[in-house]
């Protein structure tokens, strides 16, 4: 994600965004990294897990970014493991008898 440079200076606008409703914004200058602005705009969104719209301009240098994001509950990086077809929802091992 750090492809984009980002200088201090940079005046920029920032969002978050799902299905077109404004969850999270930023403006102003003082963003060293994207990795920034995304932990801005999770923390003061009180963002739960899912698929948001990202979107980034940078005024001074003149690119903008927009893009799908994820954000996850965990920070286990691994898939989600399926189920057994033989475990109920509580945990419980079940047979099925033909």
């Amino acid at each position: 994600m750090e492809t984009t440079r980002l200088n201090k200076d940079d005046k920029i606008l920032a969002m978050l965004t799902v299905k077109g409703n404004v969850i999270a914004q930023l403006e102003g200058i003082g963003c060293n990294s994207l990795s920034e602005i995304v932990s801005y705009l999770k923390h003061s969104g009180g963002i739960k897990h899912g698929l948001y719209t990202l979107f980034v301009r940078n005024f001074t240098q003149g690119w903008h970014i927009n893009q799908p994001f994820y954000f996850s509950n965990s920070g286990n990086t691994e898939p989600k493991r399926e189920r057994p077809n033989n475990i109920n929802k509580s945990g419980q091992y079940y047979m099925i008898f033909n």
